[in-house]
Order: C-alpha cells, then sequence, then structure tokens
C-alpha cells in the first residue's frame, strides 16, 4: 500500500509541474506577444510623428525661409543695397537646403510623390550621382500603406548602406515583388560585414514587424544577396 501511495503521489507531483510548466510557458508567450505588439505600436507611432516632423520642416519651416529670402530682397532694394541680395540669397538658399535634406533624411517625400518603386528608383539615382556605382531597381510592390512603404524604404536603405561601406560594392541591384524584395550586390560578400550590428537588427527589426523573413547570404560567387519575404499572404 505504501509503495502504491508514493507512486500516486509521484504521478501527481509531476502533473503539477508538468501543469506549472505549461502555465510558465503560457505566461512566456503572453509576454512575447504584448512586448511585440508594444514594439509595433512604438515603431509606426516613432514614424507617423516623424513623418509629421518631416512635413513641418519641408513645407513649414522651408517655405517660411523662402518667403523671408523674398522679403529681404525687398527691404535691400528699398534702401538702396540691392548688393547685399546675391549673398543673403545664397545664404538662405544653403539654409534651405539643409532644412529639406534633415526633412529627406527623418522622412524621403519620395514616399509620398510616388510610392515605394519611386522612392527606390530616387535613392538609387543618387548612387549614380555620388559615386561610380550601377544599380537598377526591377518589378513593383503595389498597393503598400504608409507605414509599410516606409519599412520597406528603410530595408532597403540599411541594406544599400551596406553594401557600399561593408562590401565595397560597385552594382547593387534591388528586385520587387508583391510582398518580397531582394538585393543584390557585386561588393565582398559577408566577410567585412557584421552579422549582428545594429544597422542589420533594426532591419531585422522592420522585417518583423511587416510580418517577413530575413535570409542574407553570399551571392553567386560574388558579392551579397538579401531577401525579405512575407511569411503571409497579405504583404502590405
Amino acid at each position: 500500500c505504501l509503495a502504491a501511495e508514493n507512486i500516486l503521489l509521484n504521478l501527481l507531483l509531476l502533473r503539477t509541474i508538468r501543469k506549472e510548466r505549461e502555465n510558465h510557458a503560457s505566461l512566456l508567450q503572453d509576454h512575447l506577444d504584448l512586448e511585440q505588439t508594444f514594439s509595433r505600436k512604438l515603431a509606426l507611432e516613432t514614424d507617423r510623428n516623424l513623418r509629421g516632423t518631416a512635413l513641418d520642416l519641408h513645407d513649414g519651416v522651408g517655405q517660411e525661409l523662402a518667403g523671408m529670402q523674398l522679403y529681404l530682397r525687398s527691404i535691400f532694394k528699398q534702401v538702396g543695397r540691392p548688393e547685399l541680395t546675391d549673398g543673403v540669397s545664397q545664404e538662405m538658399a544653403r539654409v534651405m537646403e539643409s532644412v529639406r535634406a534633415s526633412a529627406h533624411r527623418i522622412y524621403p517625400p519620395e514616399l509620398m510623390e510616388g510610392g515605394l518603386r519611386h522612392a527606390l528608383i530616387r535613392l538609387t539615382k543618387r548612387l549614380h550621382n555620388f559615386g561610380e556605382i550601377s544599380s537598377a531597381v526591377v518589378g513593383n510592390m503595389p498597393g503598400l500603406t504608409e507605414d509599410a512603404s516606409l519599412h520597406w524604404y528603410r530595408i532597403a536603405q540599411e541594406a544599400i548602406s551596406n553594401a557600399q561601406r561593408h562590401g565595397r560594392a560597385k552594382s547593387i541591384d534591388v528586385y520587387l515583388t508583391p510582398g518580397a524584395m531582394v538585393i543584390v550586390d557585386d561588393g565582398m560578400g559577408l566577410q567585412g560585414q557584421p552579422v549582428d550590428g545594429l544597422g542589420l537588427r533594426g532591419l531585422r527589426q522592420r522585417a518583423a514587424l511587416l510580418g517577413c523573413s530575413v535570409n542574407l547570404r553570399e551571392g553567386d560567387g560574388i558579392g551579397a544577396i538579401l531577401e525579405v519575404r512575407s511569411l503571409t499572404k497579405d504583404p502590405n
């Protein structure tokens, strides 16, 4: 009888331990879900606030500076000092360009003008202007929300920057299909690129917010290939 009681107690104890483990696992999953939801909401709200700041800089401060430039030109003409106009105009133009550049870094206006493909074409065009880099944007990813467009753009921006800085690439091509982005470069591959740097962590976080997987691998004989693909049927 004593042996039977011990067996029964052990079985009850095992059942209790198993139940506690299940409860612990459930609580842990709930915590992870809440953390992921919070991170997603925080990222979305941050991007939306930054978008508003960029618009304020571009359309608000930029337009006010342009008006100030015209006002000063009129004042100089009235006081008989038109020779001051050129110097002030140049300085005001420099300040306005600085404001536009700041607004662009916060939120690229090309996304509002023509969507993701348009913004990426403008981004890769700047590669031609500022260095000996060939690039192309192939395909499209239509129907994206503003939030999703920004995430995809920032992913491409980070990947292109890594290919330039770490891979020393001379050719960077971006391929778009609904729910997927593939970026191919001809650089040094992954040998000089940190696998868990701040930029790549941010890239992976944005991909996770989009419900996408990230696969960064060596290219076919040269360079690197970044694949970001949606895990859901709705990539938007």
